[in-house]
């Protein structure tokens, strides 16, 4: 079996924007996932919600600490009130540990965590899971 047919595209082909404020994660991130998806990348907050408005993506992997301007839980309040963009899978990725109130938010905010580091094999299985 071809390993692509085991993360089959997400709903409608549509590309998958990763948010995050670190370049080396961003691009690890984006190596793991362009052999199945296609990928854009925004460093900041404010860039990914001009894309988000330009262009409707099907997951989006969103860095709950962005270094400036909007926190990760921000922009994804910001873009859950784009049209379309309401019940799109946002996966929450951190490297910090969560407070109790801070999880509650998570859990409220976003499709899924994933807490850092994590494996492309724990990345993929959890988009792979999205419903179509």
């Amino acid at each position: 079996m071809n390993i692509s047919q085991s993360f089959p595209a997400p709903v409608g082909n549509s590309a998958i924007l990763i948010v995050e404020d670190d370049v080396v994660n961003a691009k690890f991130t984006s190596m793991y996932l362009k052999h199945y998806y296609k990928v854009e990348t925004a460093l900041d907050g404010s860039t990914a919600l001009a894309l988000a408005q330009s262009k409707k993506y099907a997951v989006i992997l969103m860095d709950i600490n962005l270094g400036r301007g909007m926190n990760g839980l921000e922009v994804t309040r910001e873009i859950r009130k784009l049209d379309g963009y309401d019940k799109i899978p946002i996966i929450g990725i951190s490297a910090f540990s969560l407070t109790d109130e801070l999880e509650k938010e998570i859990g409220e905010c976003f499709y899924h965590y994933l807490p850092k580091p994590y494996s492309s094999s724990e990345l993929l299985e959890i988009i792979r899971k999205i419903p179509t």
